[in-house]
């Protein structure tokens, strides 16, 4: 009875605070969730073993990494990692491993716990401090979960409605942001809400609007004073970070014209204007960070003045001034037919790059030979070998630009083609993420996983069965030979699933040896080579991931 009375005094004190008494803010969350996937740290041979277990070796191997390692029970802060691994702890660990006291790192939920500042909970009973909510209303901050399985925190929607996230993932062996694994990563799991998360006291009044009384238009102001950063990425340039504050003009067209728009700021300053259709970043029709015009018809529209912020994380917010103007459209002149559709083709250009955080700013690495396809008319370029230039002739209208090069994750671009201008449309990659591969130490090699639960999908086709799809998500294995031999690789699946393996002889299916669905022997000789188990696709796309069991064995 006395522990009843106990535990209802304390029930009744709890209810009686503030529920901000933990309260944390939406931006706050997604800070310490980027800086565990972007902290760099120095493993040692000493942080390769684990002085609490004989049998411990860690995945790392002397060197320089970035993003806090998993660690199977971790729960540490970047300060007690740090200190930490300099005492000589293992970096991370797996649940094969057990909760080791000598290792260090954060797990899922420990990770999502740290984001959220509170204590230790897991999968299973996360859902105490947190409610279910709809997937399609996540924002920044709230979870996916799988209870007794795994966690992840959500960033934002990528151009094609793909969720991004946050995870420590165990298959990465690290903290990072998963920006391939997308719907089919999250089949199973919940979305949900921290029950102490706010979009605090200035957040929760934004947007705030700027009305446009009338074109043209000029407005000055200092994006330093704006408490609004809500608008992150926008829809028509998915990988360039926005994360600066913002201020958000809404204005009125009659009838059909040209809008023509212009931001100047001076140095040190970089704002980007966004033309968007909704008060919302995944309405952009077109966007850039000095100007543009475009055609519109009657209606009400919105221009985002956001910051951008570069790759390191510096934020060059500031003074700028924006400049409006709207000429009406004779449309007699305008090449549109009598039904008033315009049927003059347009060329359009762009440039295939390697995108390393900081969009068209840096286009230094370019993608020659890379594939460019057109959604809407399943046209298809590639980059020329020159300066990886691609080009097509399109009707006046909005098109999707998807691009793909071996090697890295394929990306599409919204592209807004206009009458009479020189239109422009590149398209930036970022490498594919190699965390996930699993290296084979000794043999026979044992492996059972499920292709559902992979953040890779970057190999569709191999160069040794090029009329095979393998459009599927796929795990890929590293294996190093000491001396000339053969190795033998077989691969189970069950119903409804099937699952094939490649030998290749770099990272890139166009150096393909030999594949098979179910196995296969190979003469190897003493090099690294890599071992892919990917998804098959057939000739309507289904693709059929899911669980399986890959064998690999080696003879002299």
């Amino acid at each position: 009875m006395e522990s009843r009375i106990i535990k209802a005094i304390i029930i009744v004190f709890c209810i009686c605070l503030p529920l901000t008494a933990n309260s944390i803010d939406r931006d706050t969350v997604m800070q310490i969730a980027k800086s565990y996937a972007d902290h760099k740290w120095t493993c040692t041979s000493a942080n390769t073993k684990a002085s609490c277990s004989s049998s411990y070796t860690s995945d790392y191997t002397p060197g320089t990494y970035t993003g806090v390692p998993y660690d199977w029970g971790g729960y540490k802060t970047l300060a007690e990692f740090d200190s930490e691994i300099k005492q000589g702890y293992g970096a991370g660990s797996h649940s094969k491993d057990g909760v080791l006291w000598c290792t260090t790192g954060v797990d899922c939920s420990g990770y999502v716990s740290k984001c959220w500042q509170e204590k230790r909970y897991t999968t299973s009973n996360i859902s105490e401090i947190s409610y279910v909510i709809d997937k399609n209303s996540v924002k920044k901050g709230d979870i996916f979960n799988k209870a007794g399985s795994h966690v992840v925190l959500f960033s934002h929607f990528d151009s094609g409605g793909k969720p991004i996230f946050y995870e420590a993932s165990g298959s990465a062996s690290k903290v990072r942001l998963n920006t391939t694994g997308g719907w089919s990563f999250l089949s199973g799991y919940t979305a949900r809400r921290y029950k102490n998360i706010t979009e605090s006291s200035a957040q929760s009044n934004c947007p705030v609007i700027i009305n446009i009384p009338s074109l043209p238009y000029q407005d000055t102001r200092n994006t330093e004073n704006s408490f609004c950063k809500q608008f992150n990425y926008y829809s028509c340039a998915s990988s360039t970070n926005e994360s600066g504050a913002e201020y958000l003009y809404k204005f009125e067209i009659k009838q059909r014209g040209e809008l023509q728009a212009s931001v100047t700021s001076g140095t040190g300053v970089d704002i980007d204007i966004h033309l968007l259709t909704e008060p919302s970043p995944n309405k952009c029709i077109i966007r850039n960070d000095k100007s543009f015009k475009v055609k519109l018809e009657p209606g009400v529209y919105y221009i985002a003045a956001d910051t951008f912020v570069g790759s390191t994380g510096v934020v060059y917010d500031g003074t700028y001034t924006l400049n409006l103007n709207f000429v009406p459209e004779n449309l007699s002149d305008a090449g549109y037919s009598d039904t008033g559709i315009n049927t003059q083709k347009e060329v359009v250009k762009g440039i295939v790059y390697e995108d390393k955080g900081s969009g068209e700013a840096d286009m230094s690495v370019r993608l020659k030979g890379a594939k460019v396809t057109v959604a809407e008319t399943s046209e298809t370029r590639f980059a020329d070998s020159t300066n990886a230039l691609f080009q097509f002739s399109l009707l006046p209208g909005v098109y999707t630009l998807k691009g793909e090069y071996t090697g890295y994750e394929s990306a599409n671009r919204r592209c807004e083609v206009l009458s009479g201008i020189e239109n422009w449309c590149s398209v930036g990659l970022k490498k594919a993420d190699v965390g996930d591969i699993i290296t084979i130490t000794s043999f026979p090699f044992t492996d059972t996983r499920n292709t559902k639960n992979s953040g890779r999908d970057t190999f569709n086709y191999y160069s040794c069965a090029p009329t095979k799809g393998e459009k599927g998500p796929e795990y890929v294995y590293k294996v190093t030979f000491s001396q000339s031999g053969t190795v033998t690789v077989t691969v189970t699946d069950g119903v409804g699933v099937d699952i094939d393996v490649h030998l290749l002889k770099n990272l890139d299916p166009n150096t393909c040896i030999t594949r098979a669905d179910t196995s296969f022997s190979s003469a190897v000789s003493p090099a690294t080579y890599y071992i892919v188990a990917d998804t098959f696709s057939d000739s309507s796309g289904k693709e059929y991931p899911g669980e399986y069991t890959i064998k690999v064995t080696f003879s002299k």
